[in-house]
């Protein structure tokens, strides 16, 4: 990747150390018939496919600024910088991670978020 990821405007501090690869997927349903079964293709498309991402750690800032996003927008935009040159209209579906709380005397030292999880899904 030549850069960091977007998505709403933010760029990532860190890009996340684990991602799907982002590719269309085949769309594809089956219905049983009497003595058969028929099979509905409608081709290969990216829409519906979910994006999960993963940190191990992630400073509380790049969280909350994440988080935003979460609790106040709806579609986002995503620019993966990565091969592909696509940039995907998504929602977050879920972003969750734990704590990592210092022990030290001075306040947010070494705090931090880990094993933080973004699921988005593409919507177009």
């Amino acid at each position: 990747m030549a850069s960091n990821m977007e998505l709403g405007g933010y760029t990532f501090a860190a890009n996340p150390s684990e991602c799907t690869i982002i590719k269309s997927d085949k769309v594809i349903a089956f219905q049983p018939t009497y003595n058969s079964i028929f099979a509905f293709d409608w081709g290969k498309s990216y829409i519906g496919k979910e994006i999960t991402m993963k940190w191990d750690y992630m400073s509380i800032e790049q969280f909350n600024d994440m988080d935003y996003l979460l609790e106040y927008y709806g579609y986002l935009a995503f620019d993966p910088h990565d091969d592909t040159d696509l940039t995907f209209s998504v929602w977050i579906k879920s972003f969750t991670g734990d704590y990592h709380l210092s022990h030290t005397v001075l306040e947010n030292a070494d705090d931090y978020r880990k094993n933080v999880e973004l699921v988005l899904i593409i919507m177009e």
